[in-house]
C-alpha cells in the first residue's frame, strides 16, 4: 500500500512539475529544478567543462 502511496505521489508530482503554467511560474521566479545527479553528471562532463561560463555556474548549482 505504502508503495503505490509512493507512486500516486511522484506520478502527482510529475503532472505538476510538467505542466506548462508550473514551468513558466518556475522560470518567472528563476527557478530550476533538476535532479542533483544530472547537475553533477553535467559538471564533470569534459565538454562542458571546456566552457569557462558554464563550468562555474554547474559548480555553483552543486555546492
Amino acid at each position: 500500500e505504502e508503495v503505490c502511496a509512493t507512486s500516486t505521489s511522484n506520478m502527482q508530482l510529475h503532472q505538476l512539475l510538467s505542466s506548462p503554467a508550473m514551468q513558466e511560474k518556475l522560470y518567472g521566479e528563476e527557478t530550476c529544478i533538476v535532479p542533483f545527479k544530472s547537475v553533477r553528471y553535467l559538471a564533470e562532463d569534459p565538454d562542458l567543462q571546456k566552457s569557462e561560463s558554464i563550468s562555474k555556474d554547474l559548480k555553483k548549482m552543486i555546492q
